[in-house]
């Protein structure tokens, strides 16, 4: 009985000392790093504009369009035009559908 006592200390002595060199790497190795928080993948942002009196749609902030819609701005009322001519940026996929189904339909 005395034996299987001296065994349980003497093991949980060696768990400790063991939990204790691997938690001491660990902190050496990893410790001095910050929390991270992922970040947001950066999505492209469109801006749907105008270019030769049409409808039109720009990467980012790209001097020429990547498409260009036939609808000509002049059918459209003059406070929409205003808001192409001076572009309206859009930040997602959803909205951007959204905007050029307006335009479009």
């Amino acid at each position: 009985m005395r034996q299987t006592v001296r065994l349980v200390i003497l093991s949980l002595a060696v768990s400790a000392v063991l939990a204790t060199g691997i938690l001491s790497f660990l902190h050496l190795k990893y410790g001095d790093l910050e929390p991270t928080t992922p970040k947001l993948i950066e999505q492209e942002t469109y801006t749907v504009g105008v270019w030769e009196g049409k409808l039109a749609l720009f990467e980012s902030s790209a001097e020429f369009p990547v498409k260009l819609y036939d609808v000509a701005i002049t059918s459209l009322p003059p406070e929409e035009q205003q808001r192409l001519r001076t572009g309206i940026t859009v930040r997602s996929d959803g909205e951007l559908e959204m905007l050029l189904e307006d335009y479009t339909s």
